[in-house]
């Protein structure tokens, strides 16, 4: 294992710096891109820079999940929701639904699954652009 990481010393540092580079991205989207761009930009432009860089989909990740089968796959369906309402009966259909809590849960477990999955793709692409010219050098 240490003479991996002498050996790949020059990789594995660029792999660190391109996860900085992605946490700092995401920061930039998060507190000055989307506050700064979105009111002044009318259609969906604005989401091409992050969709380049990966970020759009951590962004998106409530979307996805919520669209998907997901929720139902891993949460119960316990609660009961009133899809018919009528002024003198009440509710007269429901649907058993998940709970909020656990819909919540599948939803914070994937946005955290696709930052992991984010952040080793930027690792591997600078491990990779660091071992290209580590191999260069020498």
């Amino acid at each position: 294992m240490k003479a991996f990481l002498l050996k790949n010393k020059i990789a594995i540092l660029s792999g660190l710096i391109a996860i900085i580079i992605c946490i700092s991205l995401f920061g930039f989207y998060w507190l000055i891109y989307f506050p700064v761009v979105e009111p002044i930009s009318h259609g969906n432009g604005v989401l091409i820079l992050p969709a380049l860089t990966g970020h759009l989909f951590v962004f998106l990740s409530h979307f996805m999940v919520e669209g998907s089968p997901l929720i139902s796959m891993i949460c119960p369906s316990t609660s009961t929701t009133c899809t018919r309402w009528e002024e003198s009966a009440g509710c007269i259909e429901g649907i058993l639904v998940p709970k909020t809590a656990c819909a919540e849960g599948v939803e914070l477990g994937a946005t955290i699954y696709l930052m992991i999955a984010l952040l080793t793709i930027y690792f591997v692409v600078g491990f990779a652009v660091g071992r290209f010219i580590q191999t260069k050098n020498n």
